[in-house]
């Protein structure tokens, strides 16, 4: 009950908070030099047509890298965590386009490994749900499906690698410090294996912040999906949303802004819900 209850709350809060976001997105719309009547109405739209048009709507009135923290801070200040503290500030520090760039060069233009761009070779599967590898992997078609894979992993790399340093830097730190605990020391005393000890009490008592930083991660991988998806020519809702800013289409840019704002609203959902069971006494809050 404790959890519905968590669950309906967080829910009546979304409605609120979608509608905020939809005013301050329609407030910046008005404030930047462009029409967005005149988009809807069309390049053939007379001028009383347009107008027409701007009454109607109302516009003419005003205003994945736990495991790897883990092991960074059980292995604290060893060749181990060296490695990994060096991956993590690389992760953080390196921009999305220049990332996906060098990973272009290397894998796909020096290499060949990998493709260099789009999102399958040829023909695509027949659509079924209109992701490639969802759609080959129904058709059993294995060709299709290791070369849309193929296609996958450099965006996926791109997008992950600085979410895996936030995670992996988050988790040390929670780990050395439940580490530190008087309990996990009692533990150790009365004889018990080290594995159980980190895996079952430590890594649950450790994952509070990295839970909420993974939350947090998401707005990070919608806007640097605007980015990726520019760089190695994806079709995905960044170049949507991109395009549709370049071109001031404003009904587009609503219909993102409230996707964005429902994905979020799911998103903080399930790490209130992660608080909850991770730390019952927080479940409340």
């Amino acid at each position: 009950m404790r959890i519905l209850a968590l669950i309906l709350g967080r829910l009546a809060w979304l409605v609120p908070t979608l509608a905020g976001l939809i005013a301050i997105v329609f407030v910046i719309s008005r404030v930047i030099p462009a029409d967005p009547v005149a988009l809807l109405a069309g390049e053939t739209a007379s001028r009383a047509q347009v107008e027409q048009l701007r009454r109607k709507l109302g516009l003419d009135r005003p205003l994945l890298g736990i495991p790897l923290g883990v092991l960074a801070a059980l292995y604290r200040n060893r060749p181990l965590d060296h490695v990994l503290r060096v991956v993590t500030v690389a992760g953080l520090a390196m921009a999305s386009f220049w990332l996906a760039l060098m990973l272009q060069l290397y894998f796909a233009m020096d290499l060949r490994w990998l493709p260099l761009q789009a999102r399958i070779s040829g023909f695509p599967p027949h659509a079924v749900t209109g992701f490639y590898l969802i759609d080959a992997a129904l058709q059993a078609d294995i060709g299709r499906l290791g070369d849309a894979l193929a296609h996958l992993v450099l965006p996926a790399a791109t997008l992950a690698f600085p979410a895996l340093a936030t995670v992996v830097r988050f988790t040390r730190a929670g780990v050395l410090e439940t580490l530190q605990r008087n309990y996990v020391m009692y533990q150790r005393a009365m004889g018990i294996p080290a594995g159980l000890i980190v895996w079952k009490y430590v890594l649950r008592n450790s994952l509070l912040s990295t839970v909420t930083q993974i939350g947090l991660l998401f707005g990070i991988l919608l806007a640097g999906a605007v980015v990726v998806e520019t760089v190695f020519q994806w079709p995905g809702i960044g170049a949507y949303a991109f395009e549709a800013i370049l071109h001031a289409d404003y009904a587009a840019v609503m219909g993102f802004t409230v996707y964005a704002g429902v994905v979020f609203g799911i998103v903080n959902l399930g790490v209130d819900i992660c608080h909850a069971l991770l730390d019952p006494r927080r479940g409340g809050a």
